[in-house]
């Protein structure tokens, strides 16, 4: 029975990433930057942090390649075209098809880089997030590298205020919170 149940849950798991679907990649024509893709399910992702240079509103990590972090203004106006900030709607169903809040940020971590506790990590449909950390809207202090990932949403709550994604290096669930938009986070773009 114990064989059987083994056999049942690799297959499962194999079924799962099968849904990947398609990879591919997407160059930025603003500044010739490539990025890698992800199908999942109905919606295309970008499977990496976007790393455009807007004028204002972003900063850059100084040791990896984690991408730029953006207040909130700044993110909605940074996707390429043909991409947008998803809103929290968009998140939801990624969420919903990487099964649910409570398992859906393991699934969706990267097994390469960038957290401290990679065996959370199971990256099932080829998403990448990573523990890329945040900016302090009144320091300026970029912190919780390797240990938290933020994704603004196109979602916002108040004037003040918008909706991001969190995923924990120590954690297999994924959340939604409200933040500042002064702060700065990463922006994963999903194709219209």
């Amino acid at each position: 029975m114990k064989k059987i149940f083994i056999i049942f849950i690799t297959v499962l798991s194999f079924s799962l990433v099968l849904k990947a679907q398609e990879t591919g990649t997407f160059t930025d024509t603003r500044d010739s930057k490539i990025y890698k893709t992800v199908k999942i399910d109905s919606q295309t992702w970008m499977a990496e942090n976007l790393d455009y240079s807007n004028k204002t509103g972003c900063w850059e990590h100084s040791w990896q390649k984690r991408g730029k972090l953006y207040t909130y203004d700044a993110a909605k106006t940074s996707c390429p075209t043909g991409w947008h900030i998803p809103t929290l709607s968009e998140w939801n169903t990624l969420i919903t098809y990487a099964g649910g809040e409570s398992v859906a940020g393991k699934n969706l971590k990267s097994t390469a880089k960038g957290w401290s506790k990679m065996w959370k990590c199971a990256d099932l449909y080829g998403f990448n997030a990573y523990g890329s950390g945040v900016r302090d809207h009144s320091t300026g202090i970029i912190n919780r590298i390797d240990e938290r990932a933020y994704f603004w949403t196109g979602t916002s709550s108040t004037s003040d205020n918008a909706k991001y994604i969190m995923i924990v290096d120590d954690d297999i669930a994924i959340k939604s919170f409200d933040n500042l938009k002064t702060g700065g986070m990463s922006v994963r773009c999903v194709k219209d």
